[in-house]
């Protein structure tokens, strides 16, 4: 019952926040910078960062056999570079960035599309670019405290 609590209560944080997004309509990325603590260049952190700008609108982060080195070799950078440049500015390594990036899809979709609520799990994170259910729960859960089930549960009973 105590979980349940704590799960709700995330719930309605999580739909605060999605909904304080949609009336923003901002990226998540800033627009300056955060300095050379990388040691290279602000042009090259600027046309990693305008690339990775890109990359988000595009929704490539969909496509499941994304990797630093195919993003790199695509943007016209190095890995070393990329991979600086998402720990700095995004605050997070690659594979954390690709399943934040992944997870927000999830979720705007599942908020509006009702259709995407009536996917299994499975269903779901194969079409958000996870290989498997489980890393999708997983990722869900890292970054939002509750399961994607009971995401899709409270979303469907609340409405």
């Amino acid at each position: 019952i105590k979980r349940q609590t704590v799960y709700k209560k995330r719930f309605e944080e999580l739909i605060a926040k999605q909904q304080e997004k949609e009336k923003s309509n901002t990226l998540n990325s800033s627009d300056e910078p955060k300095g050379q603590e990388v040691g290279f260049s602000l042009a090259i952190i600027q046309q990693i960062l305008d690339s990775l700008k890109l990359f988000e609108l595009n929704k490539e982060f969909l496509e499941p056999d994304i990797s630093l080195s195919g993003l790199a070799k695509k943007i016209g950078s190095n890995t070393t570079y990329l991979s600086k440049v998402i720990n700095l500015e995004k605050g997070t390594n690659f594979s954390g960035y690709i399943n934040n990036l992944r997870v927000d899809y999830a979720i705007n979709e599942i908020t509006k599309n009702p259709i995407f609520r009536k996917y299994t799990i499975k269903a779901i994170a194969w079409e958000v670019g996870f290989n498997n259910a489980s890393s999708f729960s997983k990722a869900f859960y890292k970054k939002h405290g509750i399961y994607p089930s009971f995401f899709i549960k409270q979303l469907t009973s609340k409405n």
